[in-house]
């Protein structure tokens, strides 16, 4: 109302860091202002301790929005943080899986690149794997300097995989291994001997972890009388 009251031509407002333009389709007196909520709605500290207090009450329910649910408490104390703060899990998934997809090119030259502490191992694996099916179903050929790169990666990711899941990152580890070695990438025999170094590796352990046998007393010889 104060627009259309004293100064209606000139549109422009400014929010936050952005410069902004009012709709001049919106200037106009035909609103009806209708008050909602209570006086807890005033204090921007009660909003926030209800946010928090929704937070708790709806943490990993199935049926809500949980990135939706953490963005409402941010933007009541700062609506700027949201776009640096949050991350959508399946966006980042995404992300990750399309930064493993630009390693690739350097990987087939033999480039060795380092794994990164926090990554999303299993999706760049899964990108990594669907790479080489790609290639054997269109028969593209890999360097062998290529072939090694890859199989460093793998073993660099499932190695970080295995610290933070170790029974998944055994289970994909047997897989992988099936994978490269029906594509002739790993030879039976590498296969063969690192099955017979885990076996050992366990026994060994087993051993370890068996209690000490007691010693045998032999038997007082009997004294003649």
């Amino acid at each position: 109302s104060l627009l259309i009251q004293y100064d209606s031509k000139d549109l422009q407002f400014r929010f936050l860091e952005d410069s902004l333009v009012v709709d001049p389709v919106a200037l106009h007196e035909q609103y009806q202002i209708e008050p909602r909520g209570g006086m807890d709605m005033v204090s921007r500290a009660m909003l926030l301790n209800k946010a928090v207090q929704r937070k708790q009450l709806f943490m990993n329910s199935p049926w809500i929005n949980q990135v939706e649910l953490d963005k409402s408490i941010i933007e009541l104390d700062d609506p700027s943080l949201i776009p640096r703060l949050v991350q959508d899990p399946n966006q980042k998934a995404v992300d990750e899986g399309e930064d493993e997809q630009r390693t690739l090119p350097a990987l087939l030259i033999g480039q060795i690149i380092p794994v990164k502490v926090g990554q999303n191992y299993q999706i760049r694996i899964g990108v990594i794997m669907a790479f080489l099916e790609e290639s054997r179903q269109n028969g593209s050929q890999i360097s062998p300097q290529g072939m090694q790169s890859i199989m460093t990666r793998l073993d660099g990711l499932l190695n970080a995989m295995e610290e933070v899941d170790t029974n998944n990152a055994r289970a994909l580890r047997k897989d992988v291994m099936e994978y490269l070695q029906s594509i002739g990438a790993v030879p039976l025999e590498a296969q063969e001997q690192e099955q017979q170094l885990m076996q050992q590796a366990q026994a060994m352990a087993a051993q370890e972890q068996l209690p000490p046998e007691a010693p045998k007393l032999e038997p007082e010889a009997s004294q003649a009388l």
